[in-house]
């Protein structure tokens, strides 16, 4: 299997999400099924955080996940199955409730930014 570091090279200096050698991993991993710029599938232009996980499971499993040093990957995995899993039905059911306003504003906006509207 094609490991991310099998093709790294210090002369690409793109950001980390850009770089070739992740474009390389995600070519061969996803055989041209990923979203990015100039990429396979293209990012839609002006896209919106209409899910609860762009606009805010990621943040809230970030903030708890690193409130300590994590030792391993091991110790990493762990922290994140806990995080998640005592996340409370209520917060999901919250999250998912602004995911359907999200929706509803969007189309409401004709598809324009709703951020700014919120």
């Amino acid at each position: 299997m094609l490991k991310l570091m099998d093709t790294f090279s210090p002369a690409d200096r793109r950001t980390p999400h850009f770089a070739l050698t992740v474009r390389v991993y995600l070519d061969h991993t996803f055989l041209g099924r990923w979203i990015v710029r100039c990429g396979p599938l293209p990012w839609p232009p002006h896209s919106h955080d209409l899910t609860p996980c762009d606009f805010w499971l990621w943040g809230t499993v970030k903030e708890r996940v690193y409130n300590r040093k994590i030792r391993d990957i091991s110790d990493f995995k762990d922290k994140i199955r806990t995080v998640v899993s005592s996340i409370p039905r209520k917060m999901c059911v919250r999250a998912l409730n602004g995911t359907v306003a999200r929706w509803l504003l969007c189309v409401k906006q004709d598809g324009e930014q709703v951020e700014t509207v919120l």
